[in-house]
């Protein structure tokens, strides 16, 4: 995301369902300097049901993986993240956020995409959105599903 607003469709890959679904945003250093506040509409009705600032955010440099409490193998490195974001050298760390999607919602592949749109007021934006979800209907149960380590 390099542009303020942007509207996202978001579908599960050959059918099925998604449980418990979660946006991981992932910025730049300097976007989250720069950062006023990320808006969040999941249902395109005018209103935000979330907005983060930059206190909603936690840092993360080389050598870590994001997020740090899920499950080996469904993490992202942040060498990789850096690299989606085109950042360069060693010195600038990338900042990450999870965010719920309202309460009950799941995605379900035999249907529509679903849609979320999001608001990015920074005064450099540069943002990757990415999506975890859960295979299975069960609290307990770790988050076993993700976009690919390709471009999100």
């Amino acid at each position: 995301m390099i542009d303020t607003e942007e509207t996202f469709y978001i579908w599960v890959k050959n059918g099925g369902t998604a449980y418990y679904p979660q946006l991981l945003l992932v910025m730049t250093e300097t976007c989250w300097d720069g950062l006023t506040q990320v808006s969040i509409d999941f249902n395109d009705d005018g209103s935000t049901e979330w907005t983060l600032g930059n206190g909603d955010f936690n840092e993360a440099v080389l050598g870590e993986e994001v997020p740090p409490s899920y499950p080996p193998g469904i993490r992202y490195t942040v060498a990789s993240l850096k690299d989606h974001l085109g950042i360069e050298g060693t010195d600038l760390s990338v900042y990450w956020g999870l965010v719920d999607f309202p309460g009950g919602d799941t995605i379900d592949g035999d249907t529509d995409k679903y849609e979320v749109y999001i608001t990015l007021d920074s005064t450099d934006p540069k943002m990757l959105v990415y999506v975890y979800a859960k295979s299975e209907n069960s609290a307990g149960t770790d988050y076993d599903m993700k976009v690919p380590t390709t471009n999100p």
